[in-house]
């Protein structure tokens, strides 16, 4: 919308209504006129720069300015209808300015309040998530331990073929994932009967450092050959560890799973 001065108005208005245009036509005759006592005038005490007066002036003889609002007084009009619409009432007549606003600062202006963070603040043992394949029923956690947060078992024509255990334990203080993952396993080796190692590796899993184990043993000592992974990360202020284990004839398929897991891994603060 381009500006409109006080005589391209009044042209204007004697064209639009015709009703006007003789009193339209005298004061276009009238020498531009110069400031006066009655022009319109701005309290920089009371101004909140809030941009009504802007809107609804007729001729855009408003602007805003350094925070306070400004009136081109040989553009103005003198409709008041700026006065009328400022909220704070902030636009007086020249005149009737206290002597005191001459030196006036304008009011500082509130600051809207910071926007919380959308959603719940993440808890320790939330930091991650994940999804499990088709095929893998979750678990009731009864008798798994106070650290085991999931538990699910991977079924083919309803018979077990693999499983998965997450736990989750609060990070120790200055401890590095490798003395974390070694710590875990010498407090779970015990319960392995027949433990053996198979490999080591370090991966990234959603950007964080991972460690990799791969190891066999017999559960309770039986003759059945278990093939055990375990994925070991930190997020946020949690170790997480992923055990799967499976059968030795399922090893190699059931390896597929598992990477599909350890794929849909995301850290919670990071979405």
């Amino acid at each position: 919308m381009g500006t409109i001065n006080r005589r391209e108005f009044l042209r204007a208005a004697a064209f639009a209504c015709p009703a006007l245009a003789g009193a339209a036509n005298a004061l276009l005759a009238v020498p531009q006129r110069k400031l006066s006592p009655e022009d319109l005038v701005v309290l920089k005490s009371k101004c909140t720069a809030c941009g009504d007066c802007v809107a609804t002036c007729p001729v855009e003889a408003i602007k805003l300015k350094d925070g306070i609002a400004a009136i081109d007084n040989e553009e103005c009009i003198d409709c008041g209808v700026c006065a009328d619409e400022c909220p704070t009432e902030a636009i007086v007549r020249r005149k009737d300015v206290p002597a005191s606003e001459a030196t006036a600062k304008p009011p500082a202006r509130k600051e809207p309040p910071a926007k919380e963070p959308a959603g719940k603040p993440i808890a320790p043992g939330e930091e991650i998530t994940y999804t499990m394949p088709e095929n893998w029923v979750q678990q009731p956690l009864q008798g798994t331990g106070p650290d085991i947060k999931a538990h699910y078992v991977y079924t083919l024509q309803g018979i077990p073929y693999g499983e998965m255990f997450l736990s989750c334990q609060p990070m120790t203080g200055g401890m590095t994932l490798d003395t974390l993952f070694e710590t875990g396993l010498a407090k779970v080796r015990p319960t392995l009967p027949y433990y053996r190692a198979l490999g080591t590796h370090k991966t990234k899993i959603d950007g964080q450092p991972t460690i990799v184990h791969d190891f066999s043993y017999r559960p309770g000592g039986s003759g059945v050959l278990a093939i055990a992974r375990t994925y070991t990360l930190t997020a946020g202020v949690s170790l997480f560890t992923f055990f799967f284990q499976t059968v030795q004839a399922f090893a190699q398929e059931a390896s597929a799973y598992y990477d599909q897991v350890m794929a849909s891994v995301k850290r919670a603060g990071q979405r």
